[in-house]
């Protein structure tokens, strides 16, 4: 597990991103945040200083992952986790933050295996703030994968054989059937 700062230097009152980025061996996975009919989800407990908040962990789509007559949400190879850093804007500046986090998940192949992992990072606050060019792509790219919210009317329910799924965009209706 390595952990990724959107920013080198940070300001007070501004927002920026973290990355966590888990790579699993060949045929391991593990679960997504909804994990589905089994499995157990990312937990991380963070330690912050006063001043500081981190948001939800933001996720990709998930795979579909079917283990018998399981169905599950999850990833093979990579996970990235995202989570958003608010600073309090009455936080001095030229002070270093040191924040530490616990972080627990499950990774399962023909066995499940909890693993678990302690991780701690600095946050340099300053007068300005410097951007990690070097991570600039990559953070672009990880944040263009979430899923965004449909800004539609959606429900959806099953009759004795099809689940209905209806989804109102701009006054248009879109219905779906699963067999």
């Amino acid at each position: 597990v390595k952990l990724f700062q959107q920013h080198i230097n940070y300001v007070a009152g501004e927002k920026s991103w973290l990355m966590l980025k888990m790579s699993l061996d060949d045929g391991w996975h593990t679960y997504w945040k909804n994990p589905g009919d089994s499995g157990i989800p990312f937990e991380i407990q963070w330690n912050l200083p006063q001043g500081f908040k981190i948001s939800e962990i933001q996720m990709q789509a998930p795979e579909i992952i079917v283990i018998n007559d399981l169905v599950n949400f999850g990833f093979h190879d990579e996970v990235i986790l995202l989570m958003q850093l608010d600073i309090a804007d009455n936080l001095a500046s030229n002070k270093s933050y040191k924040i530490n986090a616990d972080l627990s998940w499950l990774v399962c192949k023909e066995v499940c295996i909890p693993e678990a992992i302690k991780l701690d990072f600095i946050v340099n606050l300053k007068d300005k703030a410097k951007i990690n060019n070097k991570l600039s792509q990559q953070f672009a790219q990880q944040l263009g994968k979430l899923p965004i919210a449909l800004p539609a009317k959606h429900y959806f329910y099953q009759d004795e054989e099809n689940i209905i799924v209806n989804v109102k965009l701009n006054n248009q209706l879109a219905e779906a059937f699963k067999d």
